[in-house]
């Protein structure tokens, strides 16, 4: 195929919505060209590192807005690597690039892992922060309680031992879900691919929320609460864990941690956990950088709102009642 300009080719992708392209590795979004080199074939592969490249480099403001960016996903098929190009256009917010990295992306390979070697690389506290979440909760037997970006579906099955009551837990990556399947079976827990921005229920259906490491990879964190909350009943209680940046004494070990400890940790594991060790550090310090999550809540509509951090800062519990 002949050389042709990087723009124009990545807008006729965006209009006839073909993203199966595989193009030259480095950025097209800054009027440079490239050949491309080949069709995709089918073949059983596994993401094992997924970046953004765009100029401007670091910060992408509101007049690039709808400009093309570009989402390289290198796979894994045997022995083979291959590179995947995606296209998505820039909808204006002022962010770094690397927080475009998707959720689903980043996590969908680790599911039958994910477990094991997330309670691991944080020393053991997820599984503890995960039960203090539960624990602030105010539900019976008889009630039903969503479990958004359920993963694995670690609360949910601790909410199903801690009060008896019935989840239903959300998740966007139909990877994940297959493992929770597994790890719920026999247990009240109805399974739906979803996402958080746009859930498939209707107004106050659940009795309590609960959700875990969702506000960092959503692109609107207060609409987002929106749309939780409003799935909540009156009164309901809502509660949310997520990793947080310790203070004093406690920050300096922790950055040495996710700069150079947990990569490391992840490489020895896996390409995928080399990937999600890379990209904690920096999503965490933007979304705390950006947000308070007190007051996201509590313009989301949520009330008696407390929060508390576990494992001297590294991780935070907040939670609150519905309006």
């Amino acid at each position: 195929m002949h050389d042709v300009d990087s723009r124009r080719f990545l807008r006729d992708l965006a209009e006839r919505h073909e993203r199966d392209g595989f193009a030259h590795e480095r950025s097209a979004g800054h009027g440079l060209t490239y050949r491309v080199e080949r069709k995709p074939r089918a073949a059983n592969a596994v993401p094992i590192r997924a970046e953004v490249d765009a100029m401007p480099r670091y910060r992408l403001g509101s007049k690039y807005r709808l400009e093309p960016l570009v989402l390289l996903r290198e796979c894994r098929s045997g022995l083979r690597r291959m590179r995947e190009l995606v296209l998505e256009r820039h909808r204006g917010e002022n962010r770094l690039a690397v927080m475009a990295v998707s959720a689903r992306t980043l996590f969908a390979p680790l599911g039958p892992t994910y477990d094991r070697y997330s309670a691991l690389l944080s020393f053991g506290q997820d599984p503890r922060w995960r039960r203090f979440l539960v624990s602030r909760l105010d539900v019976g037997p008889s009630d039903t309680v969503l479990d958004v970006a359920t993963g694995t579906g670690l609360v949910a099955r601790e909410l199903v031992r801690r009060f008896g009551c019935a989840v239903v837990g959300l998740d966007q990556s139909p990877e994940m879900l297959a493992v929770a399947a597994e790890r719920t079976r026999g247990l009240p827990v109805r399974l739906v691919e979803g996402r958080a921005e746009t859930l498939p229920f209707t107004d106050g259906e659940f009795a309590a929320l609960t959700f875990t490491y969702l506000l960092r990879y959503v692109e609107d964190p207060a609409a987002t609460m929106r749309e939780l909350a409003r799935v909540v009943r009156p009164g309901g209680t809502f509660a949310m864990l997520e990793f947080a940046l310790p203070h004093g004494v406690w920050r300096p070990p922790w950055e040495l941690w996710v700069r150079a400890g947990l990569p490391t940790a992840g490489r020895l594991i896996s390409p995928g956990w080399h990937e999600v060790g890379r990209f904690l550090g920096p999503s965490i310090r933007e979304f705390w950088r950006r947000h308070d999550a007190i007051e996201l809540f509590r313009a989301a509509g949520i009330e008696e709102v407390r929060a508390r951090r576990l494992s001297l800062g590294g991780g935070i519990v907040v939670w609150g009642r519905r309006g």
